[in-house]
């Protein structure tokens, strides 16, 4: 699944590093990495790291795994001033709620590709949420 079938523009928070990634270049030369711990009296940098409040418990210091953020394609992403170069189709959540469903029914058959270090998934909005855990992480790891 390619993220940017929902959003032009997804970030990824892992350990102290806050990427960003900016296809448009709209305000930078594409995925700058930044370090939001060592960065973090930069106005900035804390306005990104506001997105995961809901999930870090400290927005100032390093996590322990990672969070990707899919910001949803908005009607005014696909039709305002700033048109999306990548799509013209809007992302809403009943199209999420359905590839969730599709995505939790082959977990079950399946599971996940690496799960071994995949201990903890979940998927959350502001109308929903969807985790999944590992029962017994410590007996796969090696």
């Amino acid at each position: 699944m390619q993220v940017y079938n929902w959003t032009d523009s997804p970030s990824i928070v892992s350990r102290n590093q806050l990427l960003i990634l900016d296809p448009h270049c709209a305000w930078s030369s594409g995925g700058p990495v930044y370090d939001f711990v060592e960065s973090f009296d930069d106005i900035a940098i804390q306005k990104h790291m506001c997105a995961f409040r809901t999930v870090m418990g400290h927005l100032d210091q390093k996590l322990d795994g990672t969070i990707i953020r899919i910001p949803l394609r908005t009607q005014t992403q696909v039709v305002g001033s700033k048109s999306s170069k990548i799509s013209d189709r809007e992302t809403t959540t009943s199209e999420i709620l359905d590839v969730l469903r599709s995505f939790a029914s082959e977990f079950g058959k399946n599971g996940l590709l690496f799960m071994r270090n995949i201990e903890r998934l979940e998927i959350g909005s502001a109308s929903m949420s969807i985790e999944i855990k590992l029962t017994n992480a410590e007996a796969l790891r090696p």
